[in-house]
């Protein structure tokens, strides 16, 4: 399976799809959340796939994320060649966000499955901004906005402000049409979306105050929680730098019907966002400079395309051959730097990968250990985010691979609402379990029955459980050991 923290939720919700029947109502039995408000395109994708072909659950679901994610540089490309009439700008695009910039590839390191979904509605939703009404009519371009909010809030409010930077610059070239043409798309994807969008306001406004309040800290939005090897990899600068020249060369060309601009000024407001937000501690609701920054390779690559596009046709003799050369040569190397650094990204997340023995251990947990347990299992709790607790090994997929309870809920949980009595008594269990494994000290076997856990997981991934601790807790066996793995039983 692929790796990241996300992965598991985002499976659990594509099974929850197929028992359920459609959008589900809750989390159960997996977890003790009672509604649902997640975004859930990517999900739905998935489980279209199953019901159409009968496929394994982790095959299927890893194979549309990796397909999902191959598509967004496809079409990006589409939106490029579409606006400059070129499919020379449309290649070069493609190569740019599929093969050059680290994102959309980097969203497979963490399991950010429906941001990927996202960013593919993303950029069919600028072809909606500039489609001929007499040809694309208003369903589709509507249709396409409603699945964009089902997919990704987040990354609607940037289709959003794509537009917003639309109508403003229409209104400064008084093309009223244009403008009329936006705001039906808009109001019928509003209106097609009302009903999902009532429900996620119900959970989250939560007057019965049933969700896990967290508080948020300074560093949410700092960027370099994307991780050393995401945040310096070796093209991104480059790329924005390239960004910054290639947008006055679209300026002064002014492509696409006046799209060429609006694409520059939406790339520079969401630049600026991002590392503005970043810089100053800033965090907003359904908003982070985070996904802003890995979204930005959609607008960037279309730039480039349509810049380099622009470039190739003004080039004359005697310079023409020479600047066409280097246009080949920069995209040529970009394309090797790339190749040589994205697979690496995923491939050295192994270890937190759910293994094939691992899918094993959770087999032999359905068959030898008891519907009634409780197990306890590894997780973080993100210096960022106080109080939020994320499963950090194999143990993490026991209630959906081995129909077992554990002491860790899907890293979701406080964005929906949670049955109050189970939840937090798992939160407790949780939050006693971990704090011992900081701090071995504390008498194990105390807290083991305090909250009623008979079994312990204890992964392959590092940090691991502290094993020589384990091994000395009286009342603890250990039951099984399989390939990385240890089950442990609390004796009565």
């Amino acid at each position: 399976m692929l790796p990241g923290a996300d992965t598991y939720h985002h499976t659990l919700i594509v099974q929850l799809f197929e028992e359920q029947g459609g959008i589900p109502n809750s989390y159960e039995p997996y977890a003790p959340l009672i509604s649902f408000s997640y975004h859930f395109g990517f999900h739905g994708i998935v489980a279209l796939f199953r019901w159409l072909f009968g496929t394994e659950l982790l095959a299927t679901t890893k194979t549309v994320a990796v397909v999902l994610n191959g598509a967004i540089a496809a079409v990006v490309g589409l939106v490029a060649e579409r606006w400059a009439g070129s499919r020379r700008a449309g290649v070069i695009a493609a190569a740019t966000v599929g093969l050059i910039a680290v994102s959309p590839f980097a969203l497979l390191r963490w399991g950010r499955f429906t941001q990927t979904t996202g960013m593919l509605f993303l950029a069919a939703g600028l072809l909606c901004v500039t489609a001929v009404r007499e040809r694309a009519g208003w369903l589709l371009p509507s249709l396409l906005g409603a699945a964009l909010l089902a997919s990704h809030l987040r990354l609607f409010s940037l289709w959003v402000l794509f537009a917003l930077v639309a109508v403003g610059l229409g209104l400064l070239q008084r093309r009223w049409n244009n403008i009329r043409d936006w705001f039906i798309v808009g109001a019928m994807t509003l209106c097609l979306a009302a009903p999902w969008l009532l429900r996620v306001l119900w959970v989250q406004l939560d007057f019965q105050g049933l969700q896990v309040a967290l508080p948020a800290v300074e560093g949410v939005s700092n960027l370099q929680r994307l991780e050393v090897p995401v945040f310096a990899f070796v093209t991104n600068i480059p790329l924005l730098a390239g960004a910054l020249l290639l947008a006055g060369v679209v300026w002064f060309k002014n492509e696409a019907d006046g799209m060429g601009r609006t694409l520059v000024v939406w790339l520079a407001v969401l630049a600026a966002g991002a590392f503005g937000m970043s810089a100053l501690g800033v965090n907003l609701p359904q908003l982070d400079a985070n996904t802003i920054l890995l979204t930005l390779s959609v607008p960037v690559g279309i730039l480039v395309g349509l810049a380099a596009n622009s470039i190739w046709n003004a080039s004359h003799q005697p310079g023409k051959g020479i600047v066409r050369a280097g246009i080949l040569i920069v995209l040529c190397l970009g394309i090797v730097a790339g190749l040589s650094g994205l697979p690496p990204l995923v491939q050295d997340r192994y270890h937190a990968t759910l293994r094939p023995a691992d899918v094993a251990a959770m087999k032999w947990i359905e068959d030898k250990i008891s519907p009634d347990a409780l197990i306890a299992v590894n997780g973080i709790e993100p210096a960022w985010s106080p109080g939020w607790f994320v499963g950090s090994d194999a143990g993490y997929w026991i209630p959906l691979l081995a129909h077992r309870s554990t002491t860790m809920p899907p890293m979701i949980y406080p964005l929906e609402w949670g049955d109050s009595e189970e939840l937090t008594s798992m939160l407790e269990a949780s939050q006693a379990f971990l704090a011992w494994n900081k701090d071995p000290s504390a008498p194990l076997d105390t807290i083991l029955r305090q909250h009623g856990i008979t079994h312990i997981f204890a992964g392959s991934r590092e940090p691991r459980l502290a094993l020589a601790e384990l091994a000395r807790t009286a009342g603890l066996s250990e039951i099984a050991r399989l390939d990385r793995n240890r089950i442990y039983e609390v004796l009565p």
